[in-house]
């Protein structure tokens, strides 16, 4: 039996309750781990709820009364999980390269404090604990990550070409886990990297429906888990989007697949 996972990224202070039942409208029976922006910039990349907003300006999600209440009530009857999704999902540019929030962020000593900071605001909020953090656009370095671990968190993201978590043997095993499962299958390695002081997991995109069940076949083969990456306002706008999901859904549960939250696939921090 496979664990499937959604991760829905970029819920913040602009999302509207109505939107979100929308994007899953069908589907109320199914878990979402919700990637929750505590203090959402004006310039947060695709989405469309912040564009247009003074990018200057940094909007607290606490403030949206109605989604704080509807995320803690699916909290309550276990429908939804909280992760925290970057801590304004702002984009910067330097010489006209977009940088991802993560990437600007690296340098900076104030980093480990920022996303204990946002954990612990998000944990107030939704009276739950934050054991995952998801990178905007899902790009993270080495300080990064370091900040991540430090304020408890795992990692929802998957390693880049270059090695920047801790080297040591785990380290070298998971890269090449990663890559060497990519290079032979065709898909981002799905299962639970564990390190010393967290985890990590990935979620794929949806490619196609073709992707996404032939990641879940691979899966089954392999008793891996499998989290897909959605975000609920391309899934509200995007009906051929909301189709693929509700498909995938249909086929992976006519297979007896096991649909639950992401701590249901890796139930405690490893630096806990």
């Amino acid at each position: 039996m496979v664990k499937v996972a959604i991760r829905d990224d970029d819920t913040n202070f602009f999302t509207d309750v109505d939107s979100f039942c929308k994007a899953y409208k069908g589907l109320e029976s199914i878990p979402i781990s919700v990637g929750v922006v505590p203090w959402v910039s004006g310039y947060n990349g695709d989405c469309p709820e912040s564009s247009g907003i003074d990018s200057g300006s940094y909007y607290d999600v606490a403030d949206n009364k109605d989604l704080v209440s509807f995320l803690s009530s699916g909290i309550n009857t276990g429908r939804i999980e909280v992760l925290l999704h970057g801590v304004t999902h702002e984009y910067r540019f330097d010489d006209g390269r977009r940088l991802a929030e993560m990437q600007w962020r690296e340098l900076q000593s104030t980093l480990p404090n920022k996303l204990l900071e946002a954990r612990q605001h998000l944990q107030r909020l939704t009276n739950s604990d934050i054991s995952w953090f998801v990178p905007p656009s899902n790009i993270i370095y080495k300080n990064g990550i370091k900040a991540v671990i430090s304020a408890g968190m795992n990692l929802s993201g998957i390693i880049g070409l270059r090695i920047d978590r801790e080297l040591n043997r785990q380290c070298v095993v998971n890269y090449l886990l990663r890559w060497l499962y990519r290079g032979i299958y065709g898909y981002p390695y799905p299962a639970v990297l564990e390190y010393a002081k967290h985890n990590e997991l990935n979620a794929c995109r949806m490619a196609s429906y073709e992707y996404l069940k032939g990641m879940f076949d691979l899966c089954k083969k392999y008793t891996h888990p499998m989290v897909v990456n959605t975000h609920y306002w391309d899934l509200r706008d995007n009906g051929t989007k909301r189709d693929m999901l509700a498909r995938f859904v249909d086929y992976a549960a006519g297979d007896n697949a096991d649909f639950v939250l992401m701590s249901d696939i890796v139930p405690r921090k490893r630096n806990e």
